[in-house]
């Protein structure tokens, strides 16, 4: 990834959001290396705790998985001020759920934590294991490149497609949630130095 940081102790508080059925609990306990759920059971609020090397730092992760629903806004309201990084998720054979990232789940990131408080977005791609399985829901997945153009058009710091299936993309998943912070927090420190340059002038 070509990022060198030496922090001690780091803390990576993060929220996955994203409509229900699309995979996000599956990922969080897969990530913080968790048993897996015998059968899907809608999620309200969880929260998981893990850790992780990158760049020759231990972090410790800790996860808020929210409910897709969208009554609970305000819920998830907490979860967004709390987090540093954002990670949105939709399946890449529900196409539904993709439309959501832009027509419903952008705007309610930007609404609690737009203008100066905005924090990096991660778009996430789940499910890739059922995109040319026999018996797919839909005729046609979610390509790799409209995922793609999507996370482009949000502004988001990464796209990753992932399987808890097969395990393909989930470890980058909790690897570019902490870098996004790591670059965020370089970012705020050589803003904090150039107006103390400019101070002492």
């Amino acid at each position: 990834m070509g990022v060198k940081v030496h922090l001690k102790q780091s803390i990576v508080i993060c929220t996955l959001v994203g409509d229900g059925m699309v995979g996000k609990t599956s990922l969080a306990r897969i990530l913080m290396k968790k048993m897996l759920p015998e059968k899907y059971v809608a999620t309200v609020f969880d929260n998981f705790t893990g850790s992780q090397w990158v760049a020759g730092d231990k972090h410790t992760v800790s996860m808020f998985d929210t409910t897709g629903q969208q009554e609970y806004e305000e819920l998830r309201a907490f979860t967004y001020k709390e987090s540093v990084v954002i990670v949105v998720c939709y399946s890449v054979v529900d196409r539904e759920s993709f439309f959501s990232v832009r027509e419903y789940w952008l705007p309610e990131i930007q609404k609690h934590i737009g203008g100066e408080n905005k924090k990096p977005i991660i778009l996430v791609a789940t499910q890739t294991d059922l995109r040319n399985k026999n018996g797919c829901d839909i005729d046609k997945p979610v390509s790799t490149s409209e995922g793609e153009q999507l996370a482009k058009d949000i502004g988001a710091e990464e796209f990753i497609e992932c399987s808890v299936v097969n395990k393909e993309g989930v470890s980058e998943v909790l690897e570019n949630a902490i870098i996004c912070v790591i670059r965020q927090r370089k970012r705020k420190l050589n803003i904090f130095k150039k107006i103390f340059r400019k101070l002492v002038e």
